[in-house]
């Protein structure tokens, strides 16, 4: 008796699990086919596409729904697709693509200390994925003063405060610094102290005296300003 005699229907797909942030659970409608095919789910991690097992990460890589545990940003990007196999051949989904997100977080000192009229920098770094943008949510920065964004990563910004401060000097600056990606905000109280060199206001004067002398007249005096 010959194959068709027997019902026997290659499976076909009826669509591809959907993308989800966070990935935890992703289903997909049980395939048509005779004899009923049997399902396996596979991973691609940017190396080819591999079967999965059920382990501590991974369950379910049988059925309908693929749980993952455990999630990390070292998932982030991983695509998943679920084979059906029966006698007569297979077909895979589409692949869904694993989005994962972490809040942003600095990674550096909430404070510094600039000069006025002197060239300075100040680097701030914020980690998260997506990369987050860092920005300056509130206060303003002394004129001369930028903050400047100088490399993104995967997971992480590095942005830059200087220049040449020309206002504020002897002064501290409050700020809110703000790391921001489509997971959350996240805000940092800044304190930005702007220093002045010491300046002499009065100089000493030429005073004679007489041998032994010690009166209070006779003696320098010198005042400074920062």
């Amino acid at each position: 008796m010959c194959s068709s005699d027997l019902g026997v229907h290659a499976p076909h797909a009826r669509g591809g699990p959907g993308d989800r942030g966070g990935g935890l659970r992703l289903r997909h409608a049980p395939d048509p086919g005779d004899p009923a095919p049997g399902l396996q789910w596979q991973v691609n991690a940017g190396f080819g596409w591999v079967a999965l097992f059920n382990d501590a990460n991974y369950s379910g890589v049988t059925s309908g729904t693929l749980s993952v545990a455990g999630v990390t940003t070292a998932l982030n990007g991983y695509q998943y697709r679920a084979t059906a196999l029966n006698a007569s051949g297979s077909v895979s989904t589409n692949a869904a693509v694993l989005t994962v997100q972490s809040v942003p977080a600095f990674t550096t000192a909430a404070t510094t200390s600039f000069t006025l009229n002197a060239a300075v920098s100040f680097t701030v770094t914020a980690t998260g994925v997506p990369a987050p943008a860092i920005t300056v949510a509130s206060g303003s920065l002394p004129a001369g003063v930028t903050l400047t964004t100088t490399s993104t990563g995967a997971d992480s910004t590095t942005a830059t405060l200087g220049g040449t401060p020309t206002s504020g000097g002897g002064t501290t600056v409050s700020l809110v610094l703000r790391a921001g990606n489509s997971a959350a905000n996240t805000d940092q109280n800044f304190s930005l102290v702007v220093m002045t060199v010491p300046a002499i206001t009065t100089q000493p004067s030429a005073v004679t005296a007489a041998l032994g002398e010690t009166t209070r007249e006779k003696f320098w005096s010198v005042l400074a300003r920062s």
